[in-house]
């Protein structure tokens, strides 16, 4: 967590911030201007993130398939997708836009179509009553926590919907449920937005929101490892929506592979680079993560396998509320007058970790270098040097911070045995696991992972040992890929409750003599990461599932 006032500062220093002189020609368009006007920081602050020109082709042209005459962008920026419509359309049309920042506004009513209402206001902020046959939309992408409305936008949506929409969902998703309600029966609107709601809890409303209104025609899915916006490393789809009664609920999804040139709406069609796949209404809303269905389909059902919830439990790493107070080097505490005895042995930073089994010589090693390997957890009565250290962070407003505030005192860490297995929050080209060997703790860089069950015959952190092994092997890195959270730039993310959906063995009904193998085969992969022995433990794994 920030120090206390760091969001506020933050902000103001976004809002404040210069842009960097660019050279604009005569003929530089609105969204030129724009970037050359408004710096960088400030536009991530407001989600301002232009529509690239083939995206905003293929949204108009979904729009004026349905012959509109009265079309709104509820975020229109500079206008660029209203242009888009009116270069696509064969018909007049009457435009309506809201747009907030006045700059922007200004260069939409210069630049745009000639029978456009721009609306220098909040669409979410100002109800209107009417409705329009035509909606395209690229709404702003802004955390629900860097928000700045006054009142409960969430929680009045979910009063006005009957859906529970979560208070951590992005801006982004009151926007697509009002443009949908925006269109009058037999209306089409095309939404750009991020992924990450297709794969995160909070996009269970909104999914519930499209299936209870059938609204869904298509989704055009892109790579997460391609980068759509320029100035953004966003995922991002497209939603094709239409309010009109049909006999079923289909929804035909595309996935355009990576470096994928998008084509016009008439030439989407399979073929190299190009997905296509038809989903059930109820295969697709019920699923909890899009995205391994619209990149590889049905996930293939393997016998013998169980979540990991019916073997282990998950829990986040431990959360400090201030990283820089309570996570010290031995060194660092000491010069604090910090005894020994009131401090945890924890780990702070992936990078500190780099095997698949963190021993006691890797932790003392991290020490020798004066790695910050210590958790200050200040119980009972405190000694002059601890009082004095206390006294400093309260000094620094640290007492009062959100987190902190909540704790009887302040400056207690949670209680919490060290995890068995730790699994790596973020990952790249796969996702870690790793042994907890020297039975220290962690920061939220890691979740931890807690076996509840038993093998007899077998010691407990040998059947932890087992599952780390099968958590690490190909096979189940596969299965982790249904499970995981994947961002801009395919970076990859698990939260706990992700974890306990992965599909692992049911180790609960292995025999102890292949508990054994899967525990000495790890061990030969911790000693040397070869190609042969990460075989051959993805062979035993394998042969579990049978």
């Amino acid at each position: 967590m920030a120090r206390a006032g760091t969001k506020t500062i933050r902000l103001a220093a976004a809002e404040n911030a210069i842009a960097k002189p660019l050279v604009l020609s005569s003929n530089s368009s609105p969204e030129d201007i724009f970037l050359a006007t408004v710096p960088l920081a400030k536009r991530r602050l407001r989600g301002q993130f232009f529509t690239p020109t083939p995206i905003a082709k293929l949204m108009a042209e979904w729009v004026c398939g349905g012959t509109p005459e009265r079309v709104l962008d509820p975020a229109a920026g500079t206008g660029i997708l209203l242009r888009a419509v009116a270069e696509v359309s064969k018909a007049p049309i009457m435009f309506t836009a809201f747009e907030i920042d006045p700059k922007a506004a200004d260069l939409a009513r210069t630049h745009g179509p000639a029978k456009m209402d721009v609306r220098t206001a909040d669409f979410l902020q100002n109800a209107t009553s009417e409705s329009f046959d035509g909606v395209i939309a690229n709404p702003p992408y802004v955390r629900h926590h860097d928000a700045s409305y006054t009142g409960d936008v969430m929680g009045s949506l979910s009063k006005r919907t009957g859906i529970n929409f979560s208070r951590l969902s992005n801006i982004y998703v009151p926007f697509i449920v009002k443009c949908f309600e925006a269109l009058v029966d037999g209306g089409r609107a095309a939404v750009i937005a991020p992924t990450e709601w297709t794969n995160a809890n909070f996009g269970a409303g909104l999914k519930k929101f499209l299936y209870t209104h059938d609204a869904l025609r298509d989704v055009i899915y892109f790579s997460h490892t391609d980068t759509i916006f320029s100035d953004n490393l966003s995922t991002a789809c497209i939603l094709l929506m239409e309010k009109k009664s049909r006999r079923n609920n289909e929804v035909r999804g595309w996935f355009l592979d990576s470096g994928t040139r998008l084509p016009s709406l008439n030439e989407l069609k399979p073929g190299p680079g190009v997905k296509e796949r038809i989903f059930s209404g109820n295969s697709l809303y019920s699923a909890r993560k899009w995205n391994p269905l619209f990149a590889h389909g049905t996930a293939i059902q393997h016998p013998g396998l169980v979540p990991l919830s019916a073997i282990a439990t998950t829990k986040r790493g431990l959360a400090t509320g201030a990283n820089y107070f309570f996570h010290l080097s031995r060194v660092a505490a000491r010069k604090s007058g910090l005894c020994e005895t009131r401090l945890l042995r924890c780990i702070g930073k992936a990078a500190d970790v780099q095997g698949l089994d963190f021993t006691e010589a890797d932790f003392r090693a991290l020490e020798m270098r004066e790695r910050r390997t210590r958790l200050v957890d200040l119980r009972g009565d405190l000694t002059p040097e601890e009082e004095a250290y206390v006294q400093g962070g309260e000094a620094s407003g640290l007492s009062e911070r959100y987190l902190l505030q909540a704790r009887k005192p302040w400056y207690v860490q949670e209680q919490r045995t060290p995890a068995p297995i730790w699994a790596a929050v973020f990952g790249r080209t796969s996702m870690r696991f790793i042994l907890n060997t020297a039975k220290v703790q962690s920061l939220t860089t890691f979740h931890g992972i807690y076996p509840h069950v038993s093998c007899k015959g077998l010691k407990e952190d040998d059947f932890a040992k087992a599952l780390c092994a099968c958590l690490n092997s190909d096979f189940v890195q596969t299965q982790s890929s249904l499970e995981r959270r994947v961002y801009g730039s395919g970076l990859m993310k698990f939260e706990p409750r992700d974890l306990l959906h992965i599909k692992v063995p049911d180790l609960r009904q292995t025999p102890v003599q292949i508990l054994n193998n899967l525990c000495i085969t790890f061990d030969a992969l911790v000693r040397k990461d070869t190609t042969e022995n990460r075989a051959a433990l993805n062979s035993l794994v394998v042969g579990l599932t049978n």
